[in-house]
């Protein structure tokens, strides 16, 4: 990721990539992988996933805590909280469903104007998005992304550590 960052300087690069790699090593399978990729294996008897997908929705702890120690990420544009539903102004003062960073399950709090904010974690027509713009979380590049009406960066949340899992003895 540093090595894109250095070479956008120089080079002109657009975009992002994915990175999944597979090794077999002292009869273990594992794999990594980050961005919009996965493995999957096929057998005579089918197929079965070797790799997760980060999207923001599974990774939403760790989004919504870089976003508490951080604020200035999302600035005064974005609220790191998500609610049970989208949020109107026809909703000040009334109850409403919502975790932080460090919840599992939903708490109840009553709206303010601050909590009208768009959410970090947004869902668009069924898919959950990071910022309103991508819908993956981690991943390779992407140093030029911003967000369309505010110009926030997004790389900040983008994280470039693969997932290592040992699938297959």
């Amino acid at each position: 990721d540093a090595q894109i960052a250095e070479d956008k300087q120089t080079w002109r690069i657009a975009g992002g990539c994915a990175v999944i790699a597979v090794l077999v090593f002292l009869g273990k399978l594992y794999v990594a992988n980050a961005g919009d990729c996965r493995a999957v294996l096929v057998t005579d008897e089918g197929s079965r996933p070797l790799s997760s997908d980060f999207t923001p929705a599974t990774e939403r702890k760790r989004l919504q805590t870089l976003a508490y120690q951080n604020p200035e990420l999302i600035g005064s544009c974005f609220s790191r909280l998500e609610y049970s539903r989208a949020l109107t102004k026809k909703d000040l003062k009334t109850k409403v469903l919502f975790r932080d960073w460090f919840m599992d399950g939903w708490a109840a709090k009553t709206v303010k104007e601050c909590d009208l904010k768009p959410p970090l974690i947004s869902e668009s027509s069924r898919k959950r998005r990071l910022l309103n713009t991508i819908g993956v979380s981690r991943g390779f590049g992407d140093h030029h992304l911003f967000t369309v009406d505010d110009h926030l960066p997004i790389k900040p949340f983008l994280s470039s550590v693969p997932e290592v899992c040992s699938i297959i003895d």
